[in-house]
């Protein structure tokens, strides 16, 4: 009997779409299942519902995409784009 692979996000070819449910997605994040519910009803995440509504599947490319999308700036880099906007500001 073969183990079945897990793929990660690199391993998907673009032409196949590679769908989890909520317990893979929260392990995929890093959060519990219980976020993931909320980060969904929230809509802050694409997902989709089954036909009945009781099971939500989510890209693994779409989980990529709200993890990059939540990149937060450091506040070095924050305080160097002050810096530079006052310098320009005296010119």
């Amino acid at each position: 009997m073969q183990k079945e692979k897990t793929l990660s996000t690199n391993e998907v070819s673009s032409d196949i779409k590679k769908y989890v449910r909520v317990k893979q997605a929260a392990e995929y994040l890093g959060v519990s299942t219980n976020h993931v519910y909320r980060l969904a009803e929230k809509r802050l995440i694409p997902h989709y519902k089954s036909r009945g509504g009781k099971v939500l599947y989510f890209l693994l490319t779409d989980l990529e995409a709200y993890i990059t999308d939540t990149y937060v700036t450091p506040q070095s880099d924050l305080n160097l784009q002050v810096e530079k906007q006052l310098i320009q500001a005296a010119l």
